[in-house]
């Protein structure tokens, strides 16, 4: 038999009494169209054709190229964008994708105007020298002891007594 694209509706009428037998589809593609495997699958999925229970079926919406053109319409809404389609999508998903548009772009715009950026500059330690100092003994949350203990470690640098000094200082300017 012969692949004809006008008489699609004769093929797969062959294509489905011949897997009703019990002939697999690579043998059906290879001995009666002499073509690759998956070469005539392809083509009857372009078409609109889905195989079901070993049978090929025209998937619903799809009244073949017809409905593709109507679809391609409705994307391209007068616009001159041209794209390769796929014959997959149906109909109604691609025209609710097409009416969430605006909605979509709302969302983005409404986002970029809610964020900020905010520029941190790295912060200079600017410790002073201790000339006389005085021995605490403080009790500190857990928590807030590993993190001091992580700072130290990051800031060698200085002196553990330089750094509890300007973190109280700046506590207590910033809260008199």
């Amino acid at each position: 038999m012969e692949y004809i694209d006008n008489n699609i509706v004769e093929v797969v009428k062959f294509i489905n009494a011949e897997l009703s037998k019990g002939r697999t589809m690579i043998d059906i593609e290879n001995k009666e169209f002499n073509v690759n495997e998956r070469v005539i699958t392809k083509r009857l999925k372009r078409k609109g054709y889905t195989k079901i229970n070993n049978q090929f079926v025209l998937e619903e919406g799809l009244e073949q190229q017809n409905d593709i053109n109507n679809i391609t319409k409705v994307i391209t809404k007068n616009n001159s964008i041209k794209q390769k389609y796929n014959n997959d999508i149906k109909k109604d998903k691609l025209e609710e994708l097409v009416s969430l548009l605006e909605p979509i772009k709302e969302v983005i715009r409404e986002y970029n105007k809610s964020k900020t950026f905010v520029e941190v500059e790295p912060v200079e330690l600017k410790v002073k020298n201790i000339t006389e100092v005085k021995q605490k003994l403080f009790k500190v949350d857990i928590e807030v002891l590993e993190e001091w203990e992580k700072f130290v470690v990051d800031h060698k640098q200085f002196k553990v007594q330089n750094l509890i000094s300007l973190a109280l200082e700046e506590f207590i300017n910033k809260y008199k």
